[in-house]
């Protein structure tokens, strides 16, 4: 994937406060901050947080894809 860090953290805190599907004390700590504190993780440890989603129960998982996906094809069609 292509995305940029700070994109894609942004897109996992939008997801965090719609879904409440991570386990983490810095998107917590981010998203009480707010989005635009300036810290964004690197790359690879936004890539273990979003391989936890795998963990989801499979009703969960699928609303967070689904979510992911209309976001997607909103973003294509702007």
């Amino acid at each position: 994937d292509n995305t940029d860090a700070a994109t894609l953290w942004r897109r996992m805190l939008t997801v965090q406060k719609l879904f409440g599907c991570y386990n983490s004390a810095r998107m917590q700590a981010a998203l009480e901050l707010g989005a635009d504190s300036g810290f964004v993780p690197s790359k690879t440890c936004l890539d273990l947080m979003n391989d936890s989603l795998s963990q989801l129960p499979d009703e969960e998982r699928k609303q967070v894809e689904d979510y992911l996906e209309q976001e997607n094809v909103a973003r294509r069609t702007s």
